[in-house]
């Protein structure tokens, strides 16, 4: 198929560009934003401001260090599939999301209809309350990121479209227009003056930034979209397409906003409110609240802390006022790289407080700080304190990432790991992923007795025999071929 449709309007705008890039910047200025419009509405063609039924868009991502520090040595690829499936007549919506990394296949989907919303985890085939996200914002980010829809938008809303600037953009003349959705949402579309495709949108707040670039436009039935995306923020670049696929006013299949017979509804899921406080000695505690927790152990090294997710400086706190132990905090013991598990180092930057990492980890750890940092390198292991008060700290490699340090207090037989193991819930036992099953060679290969296993993000104590099944039960997860990146399934 062309890359771009070509009609006589097209190519006598192009014939005078070729004369002076100058001279086609100043005439497409001035020749008014319903000559833009018309060049969108010839590109993209006559159906694009008709009724529309649905839209289907689906996707497969690559995401450089998605979530992660950025370290040299250390770029945690990963693939991310997504599709939004919405009928605009029944009112139904499906987004499933596919994470691909290193640690295995992670599935999940949600279904809206009416006043119904559901997750449904097909790893786990239980189904679940949606709670935290709402139809109008997933509608809202497919059309950010689909070129049609703004294209759509700007056409059926043109009085409150107005005229910018022309610019270049890649080395081609543009228009540029900015439309504002009825929630005041304002973004820049970056229109091109010869084909009248949309190559970019930008968005600006005073929170943030976002820029989406859409290339290798194709047909489909008539409309144009695009076969290509990349988005960057202020951060830097956050995902590009390895392949997009999208259907307009095709029939959507009716089981795809129901949830499947075979499901069963997911266990009571933990909200902890409050700090939670789990004692294992008067002078272990693991101490935590939401999604971060950290385990303290009052050694004969001084007082250390293990994980260094946000709230740091808060759990310590919570941990005084137990305990009555005011001594300084000597050690945190940052367990990998990425940036949730680091930015709480920012908490004690001022207490003269050394960090246990690997040495690759120190720039990640220097570029997340305020003030110059201090480090105790673990090469392989290490260990703090003696007698009962005694922790060993393990340097294991999983698909995680290259370095995940693990704590062990032997004088109670308990393993500190993040993210290789625990979930949400309150009674059930979790599913293992590559990361469970790695981390449970490694202790068995290390010789390491222990009785229990907590985490750096849920506040549950899991059993040796829990996690020990969890990895023996493990079953990598296969996408069914129906779900198959960029391949829509329509009726």
């Amino acid at each position: 198929m062309p890359l771009f449709r070509r009609d006589m309007f097209s190519f006598a705008l192009l014939g005078s560009c070729l004369l002076t890039s100058l001279s086609c910047l100043s005439e497409s200025q001035g020749s008014g934003i319903e000559h833009v419009l018309a060049r969108v509405r010839i590109a993209y063609g006559p159906a694009i401001t008709g009724e529309l039924k649905s839209f289907d868009v689906a996707g497969a991502y690559l995401y450089p260090a998605r979530g992660q520090s950025w370290h040299p040595q250390q770029v945690d690829i990963e693939k991310y599939y997504l599709r939004i499936a919405y009928d605009l007549e029944s009112g139904g919506l499906y987004r499933e999301m596919r994470q691909d990394g290193n640690d295995g296949v992670q599935p999940m989907a949600s279904i809206f209809k009416g006043d119904d919303a559901w997750n449904i985890m097909p790893r786990e085939k239980t189904w679940g309350e949606v709670v935290g996200v709402n139809a109008a914002d997933i509608i809202a980010r497919a059309g950010s990121s689909t070129d049609t829809l703004l294209a759509r938008e700007l056409l059926l809303a043109e009085d409150a479209a107005t005229r910018l600037e022309s610019a270049f953009f890649r080395g081609r003349p543009h228009d540029r227009v900015l439309i504002r959705s009825t929630e005041g949402l304002e973004r820049t579309l970056w229109i091109d003056s010869v084909s009248g495709l949309i190559t970019r949108m930008t968005r600006e707040s005073a929170y943030s930034s976002v820029d989406y670039q859409f290339s290798e436009h194709f047909d489909v039935d008539g409309t144009m979209t695009a076969g290509s995306v990349t988005v960057s923020n202020a951060d830097g670049l956050q995902y590009v397409s390895m392949c997009r696929d999208a259907r307009f006013n095709q029939s959507l299949q009716p089981e795809l906003f129901r949830v499947p017979d075979d499901y069963v509804r997911e266990g009571e899921e933990l909200f902890d409110a409050k700090p939670v406080i789990n004692r294992f000695s008067d002078q272990v505690f693991h101490v935590g609240q939401s999604f971060g927790y950290s385990l303290f152990i009052a050694s004969s090294d001084g007082l250390v802390a293990v994980g260094a997710t946000a709230g740091l400086a808060q759990r310590l706190q919570i941990y005084r006022e137990t305990t009555g132990d005011q001594q300084p905090l000597r050690f945190v013991v940052v367990t990998h790289h990425h940036q949730d598990h680091v930015v709480g180092v920012r908490d004690v930057t001022e207490l003269e407080t050394a960090l246990v990492t690997v040495g690759e980890n120190q720039p990640v750890l220097q570029a997340t700080a305020s003030s110059e940092l201090s480090y105790l390198i673990v090469n392989d292991e290490l260990t703090l304190g003696e007698g009962d008060n005694r922790i060993d700290v393990y340097d294991i490699q999983s698909p995680h990432a290259s370095s995940n340090l693990v704590v062990h207090v032997p004088s109670i037989g308990l393993i500190f790991q993040a993210d290789h193991y625990g979930d949400s819930y309150a009674d059930t036992v979790p599913l293992a992923t590559a990361n469970t099953v790695d981390l449970a060679a490694s202790l068995e290969k290390l010789g390491l007795q222990f009785s229990s296993v907590v985490t750096s993000h849920y506040p549950r104590v899991y059993s040796r025999k829990e996690f020990v099944e969890s990895a023996r039960d493990y079953v990598p997860y296969i996408s069914p071929v129906s779900s198959s990146a960029c391949v829509i399934s329509v009726d």
